[in-house]
């Protein structure tokens, strides 16, 4: 969390950030990032009524004041002159089944500039993250609570016991990865487009395509996930569901879950290039995505698949080699990745030894 609130920082140009638990009476700080001296810390408590985030919470919507001083709807506000507060902006923190948890919020003393676009969904989607984190800790303390239970419980019912703790500490390994890999996202998008509506949308993508992926494997139960489905979901984020400029084409293949988020993330990267600046950008474009198995006396089996862009506009290379051509060609540790530009267009082809999903 310490990661996202320096992230809040940084695009807000704020210098305090903090997730609050928001209940009718109380406001209670959970993380801090204080570079302003403000002084609340985490464990602290205000009541309620003396934050603008109960209002955040009773509504469920966000509140921007660039400045407290002018703002038409908040200048002279009670609550910003007891706390002396010049900027403010906070969103809701909403777990999955729709209970408001609190916020995520940032302040200084001073006005900043808030309306800049893309701000308000990049907060949204640290918002997400913050469940994301607060859910894989709630699985870590079941845990906790299980071994304390387990030894309470007859002998008859150890076995199930037994079988429904190394359920949970799956699920709690796989939500912590899961964690693990979006702040390393975020750490290198915000890092690559510091402007926070490019960082919006970068982020907003990459986090769908991880979701994608996700919701593939969680109705397999955690056994892979068929190559052509997860092609479908993802470019189905970043293509008209049927658009006939778009080819997909293979046989069967169930991949093992340790490459579906990558192989997704990097199906997810090549669709927006091509979407904003490749094949998909114009009409007449076209993109090909196929694959084949190859037998291999040492590992079984080889899987080949290409990612070949017609008729789009001419490049030479990739518009920006950042984190997305990165991601590409990195993603798949156990792969061969290759990027070319050829004169029709990008070719991608990826190689990679198959285990049992």
């Amino acid at each position: 969390m310490p990661e996202i609130l320096e992230a809040v920082c940084q695009l807000t140009g704020m210098r305090y950030a903090v997730v609050a638990r928001v209940t009718p009476e109380d406001w209670t700080a959970c993380a801090v990032l204080d570079k302003l001296g403000f002084g609340l810390k985490v464990g602290d408590s205000l009541k309620a009524v003396d934050t603008l985030c109960s209002e955040v919470v009773a509504f469920d919507k966000a509140i921007v004041i660039e400045d407290a001083a002018s703002d038409k709807h908040y200048a002279g506000h009670a609550v910003l002159k007891l706390h002396n507060v010049g900027s403010y902006v906070a969103v809701p923190v909403t777990r999955p089944n729709g209970d408001c948890f609190g916020t995520l919020c940032a302040l200084d003393r001073v006005p900043a500039r808030l309306s800049q676009p893309g701000l308000l969904q990049a907060l949204k989607l640290f918002a997400r993250m913050i469940c994301i984190d607060m859910e894989s800790q709630e699985q870590q303390d079941t845990l906790a609570a299980s071994d304390i239970i387990l030894e309470e419980r007859t002998e008859r019912l150890r076995e199930w016991d037994v079988h429904q703790k190394l359920m949970l500490r799956e699920l709690a390994h796989r939500v912590k990865n899961s964690f693990a890999v979006l702040q390393a996202i975020l750490r290198s998008t915000l890092k690559s487009t510091p402007d926070p509506q490019d960082f919006a949308r970068a982020f907003s993508g990459r986090l769908h395509s991880l979701s994608a992926a996700q919701d593939s494997l969680t109705a397999s139960n955690w056994h892979g996930v068929e190559l052509g489905e997860l092609a479908r979901n993802q470019l189905d984020l970043s293509v008209v569901p049927g658009d006939k400029r778009l080819t997909i084409k293979g046989p069967k293949v169930n991949l093992a879950t340790e490459y579906a988020s990558s192989l997704g993330l990097i199906l997810h990267e090549l669709a927006t290039n091509a979407t904003r600046h490749g094949a998909l950008s114009v009409p007449s474009g076209e993109i090909d995505l196929s694959w084949r198995l190859e037998a291999d006396a040492k590992i079984g089996q080889r899987l080949y698949l290409t990612w070949r862009e017609s008729g789009g506009p001419a490049m030479s290379s990739f518009p920006h080699k950042g984190y997305g051509t990165s991601l590409i060609e990195r993603s798949l540790a156990a792969a061969l990745v290759e990027l070319r530009h050829e004169p029709e267009g990008i070719v991608c082809t990826i190689v990679l030894p198959l285990t049992s999903a």
